[in-house]
């Protein structure tokens, strides 16, 4: 009987030696960072992060940010993807917490292949995010491009009259909008009666449309939220765009001050009405009556990246 309980001690002796061992050595390990464009240095929204061994995934946040925990490995095989960018793949032995930065290629760009198939029901209703460079090929009112115009081809959205920038969801009114430009918003979106909007699409980086049951943080109105992202700047190299159309005339300007650490953006818009105006007055010889049919805006945003994991940015 003493030589029973001794070997019963004995066992739980080695028991319990194996479960605190367990949790001595067992050490959680973070992999995070940014991914981004390798040309432009612009954070990507939206990247899948995956690794090949776990299983485990997530997607890169509103700043590009990702963040993946791993407690029971010891390596992992990262595989970063995004649509148009050739997939980044990198071996990594798990010995600390790391921060890993991503900088994706763009792709080859193939023939175009159209697939049709059924909405799945596991997406989120009443949620939109259009692809920027399809709503700007859209046909448009005198051609110019502008994603309010555009987004009214999209179920639900209405708009009050033709070439108007008044958006109508669901029966809602246009004071029932709520409008984010970089999370700030925008309470007057129209520039010569309706004709034009207020969103530069030189420096608009992507656009989300809720038509309803939008997330808590978005309160204020009652009939929808177009939540709208800018540029950053450009990190690597100066570029510039300029358009000239019947109702305006575009001028954007970006690039690095600092390469890696502080870029610019500015873009400006003007009509061209005004000057036509004043030419048909004189032919006309309308003598005093001066119409005046004008405007213009300004976008500038200053984007200073303090470290990998703070920035700031400055908008006008």
């Amino acid at each position: 009987m003493p030589d029973m309980q001794k070997f019963l001690k004995h066992k739980l002796l080695i028991a319990i030696i194996l479960i605190i061992s367990q949790f001595a050595f067992s050490q959680t390990y973070t992999v995070s960072g940014f991914v981004k464009d390798a040309a432009s240095g612009e954070s990507l929204i939206g990247a899948n992060v995956y690794d090949q061994i776990s299983g485990k995934g997530i997607v890169s946040n509103a700043y590009g940010f990702y963040s993946l925990s791993f407690s029971d490995s010891d390596s992992i095989k990262l595989m970063v993807s995004y649509v148009g960018y050739k997939k980044y793949r990198k071996n990594i032995k798990l010995n600390n917490h790391q921060q890993i930065n991503i900088s994706l290629e763009k792709g080859k760009e193939i023939e175009e292949v159209v697939i049709i198939a059924h909405k799945s029901a596991a997406g989120r209703l009443g949620v939109i995010v259009p692809e920027l460079e399809s709503l700007k090929q859209l046909p448009t009112i005198f051609g110019e491009t502008d994603i309010l115009k555009s987004i009214k081809l999209y179920p639900g959205v209405q708009m009050g009259s033709e070439g108007s920038s008044h958006l109508f969801v669901r029966g809602g009114q246009t004071d029932q909008n709520l409008v984010l430009l970089d999370e700030v918003p925008v309470y007057f979106t129209n520039h010569l009666g309706g004709l034009v909007s207020v969103l530069n699409p030189a420096v608009i980086k992507s656009v989300k449309l809720y038509k309803g049951a939008f997330p808590a943080n978005y309160g204020g109105r009652l009939s929808s939220v177009l939540d709208i992202k800018s540029k950053e700047g450009n990190m690597k190299k100066f570029r510039g765009d300029i358009s000239i159309g019947v109702l305006s005339i575009n001028l954007m300007l970006e690039g690095p001050i600092i390469k890696d650490k502080l870029s610019f953006l500015v873009s400006g818009r003007t009509s061209p009405l005004g000057g036509l105006y004043k030419i048909a007055g004189k032919v006309l010889d309308l003598g005093d009556v001066k119409p005046r049919v004008n405007y213009y805006d300004l976008n500038a945003k200053l984007n200073y990246k303090f470290s990998d994991k703070n920035c700031i940015c400055i908008l006008n």
